[in-house]
């Protein structure tokens, strides 16, 4: 089988979408050696690509204003060449994924589409405006187009329905790698360390997580905001931790990748993901695997870290914030790491590729007509 998967960039600094679909890519390989794995993505600079593996071919098109024109012709002479059987698009803004979906419903080849949470009320009143127009010129079509829609969380495949989308939905979760090695390294320093690592974005509500720092009594923590700054976002927030008088006990160290990352989680002792908006939050399950405990926002599809006993689920506003930080700084390293055992134990059972490769090959192979419908699919 022959599959392709379009995404707008496979820039690192574009937070956890590129990571999301290479490493599927690879999962998908390493589980079945005999068929072909391709990436459509604009051309980058390599020094900022993620790093996709050597069995998961990748082919470049050239951005700029004829980058949709380009996708369809490039996308026409591998179909030609070698049958296309599924092509797989990952995003709904960006031209290069729906020129990918324009391709697949000119050449009758099963689309599947995959929004990454674009469609979310938060993110669809983001640049209003722009949406609204691109929505009526093409996207509403591009998505109608699809022969399954794949949301990441329950409450994602709700957002299908609720805006009238009526094709099949499959319901398959991010998976995360394994770490390489076993957590560990040198010895703590005196101050805690609580983490924010994501893109530094008005979406990722670290205006409403510096709020909530500053109500607290936390001298002998420091927080940490490690990311990307998408469009400018973090001289407002320096400024607002200057204003609250906290600059002391924060420090924006910019965006980490590889061993620095690496190095970011294993000495933090909590993380916080504080998002307006997010259809997975693969940071989320990556702190998980280190052993960290987890606060987020019910906006996020991880209110189940309550019941499972390894973070807190709270809504949006600092306050409420507030609250979850102060328990969480509260607890005994011994306590903090226990709930960091029983993270590791969720990804371990819900959130490894190999599983989630299996599911996606099922919904593949139904869609070319080489095998029966996957469990679970939904229909209502």
């Amino acid at each position: 089988m022959n599959l392709v998967h379009s995404v707008e960039t496979l820039s690192r600094l574009a937070g956890g979408l590129p990571i999301a679909v290479t490493e599927l890519a690879q999962a998908l390989s390493d589980s079945d050696a005999d068929s072909s794995v391709r990436i459509v993505s604009p051309a980058s600079t390599r020094q900022y690509e993620v790093l996709i593996a050597d069995k998961v071919s990748v082919t470049s098109i050239d951005p700029g204003p004829l980058v949709g024109m380009r996708t369809r012709r490039d996308l026409a002479k591998l179909h030609r060449r070698e049958k296309i059987d599924v092509v797989h698009q990952h995003g709904i803004w960006a031209l290069l994924p729906v020129m990918s979906g324009h391709f697949a419903s000119q050449h009758d080849v099963p689309l599947v589409l995959s929004p990454h949470g674009m469609l979310e009320a938060w993110a669809r009143s983001h640049h209003a405006w722009r949406k609204r127009i691109a929505w009526k010129a093409y996207q509403r079509r591009n998505l109608d187009s699809a022969a399954v829609l794949v949301a990441s969380s329950d409450s994602e495949a709700e957002q299908f329905r609720q805006l009238g989308f009526t094709q099949p939905i499959a319901v398959i979760t991010h998976g995360v790698a394994p770490l390489s090695s076993e957590t560990g390294g040198g010895p703590k320093e005196c101050k805690r360390h609580a983490l924010f690592l994501s893109r530094i974005h008005p979406k990722k509500g670290i205006d409403l997580l510096l709020d909530a720092w500053a109500t607290l009594d936390a001298h002998d923590w420091e927080l940490i905001i490690a990311g990307n700054d998408d469009g400018g976002h973090r001289d407002a927030l320096e400024a607002q931790a200057a204003h609250l008088k906290i600059s002391d006990q924060v420090r924006f160290v910019g965006p980490l990748f590889g061993d620095e990352k690496d190095r970011a989680f294993r000495s933090a002792d909590l993380l916080v993901l504080p998002s307006h908006s997010e259809n997975f939050g693969i940071v989320v399950a990556e702190a998980l695997q280190y052993g960290l405990p987890v606060i987020t926002t019910t906006e996020t599809p991880w209110r189940h870290l309550v019941d499972e006993q390894c973070g807190w689920c709270v809504e949006a506003i600092a306050p409420a914030i507030a609250g979850a930080l102060q328990e969480a700084i509260g607890l005994s390293d011994e306590d903090r790491q226990a709930m960091g055992e029983r993270g590791r134990a969720l990804i371990d059972r819900d959130h490894r590729w190999p599983k989630i490769a299996e599911q996606y090959w099922e919904l593949y192979r139904w869609l070319a007509k080489a095998g029966p419908e996957p469990d679970g699919l939904r229909r209502d």
